[in-house]
């Protein structure tokens, strides 16, 4: 077994990846084509769902630079090295922490950016009816909330990029 193998081979996670990006960024596009080729302009639904897909690439850009760190930290929870030999990739763990914070980031980012796309292009449609928007107002709150919550998770979890964030042990100060 190597790194390339994990419990994902690599080859099967770039393609599976790869075909859904393909598929996300396809989408995108087609549906900015019509939304300008029939209103002739872009509403601020479709710019926060054109942010998302930029989000989308740079967090997939983020994960495919950072592919060889992944599996080699699989790698070594799956076959575990003694700990002289596994020092020495220590700084590629912490590299890699700082990417996934970033790549985690990102994909809520994009997440939470179509969500409010959809909140935007539903405010169009209820704007006359008052026990809706009253609704739509309290989910857009709640979806505010979520998305600080959720962007902000890893660094609540860890806040540092250092080896002080790596605790030999639970007791350890």
């Amino acid at each position: 077994m190597t790194a390339k193998d994990g419990r994902i081979p690599e080859p099967a996670f770039k393609a599976v990846v790869g075909i859904f990006f393909a598929i996300s960024i396809l989408a995108t596009i087609a549906r900015t084509a019509i939304r300008i080729r029939l209103q002739k302009k872009l509403s601020f639904d479709d710019w926060l769902l054109l942010f998302a897909c930029f989000c989308l690439c740079a967090a997939i850009g983020l994960i495919y630079k950072s592919l060889d760190a992944l599996y080699i930290g699989e790698e070594m929870i799956l076959n575990p090295l003694p700990l002289e030999q596994s020092l020495r990739f220590i700084p590629q763990a912490l590299w890699f922490e700082k990417m996934l914070d970033a790549y985690l980031c990102l994909l809520w980012t994009t997440i939470f950016a179509v969500k409010f796309s959809f909140l935007v292009f539903f405010k169009s449609l209820i704007r006359r009816v008052r026990g809706l928007t009253v609704y739509w107002a309290f989910t857009v709150g709640v979806t505010v909330i979520a998305y600080a919550f959720c962007f902000n998770l890893s660094f609540m979890s860890c806040p540092h990029f250092d080896l002080s964030a790596r605790k030999l042990g639970p007791f350890e100060n």
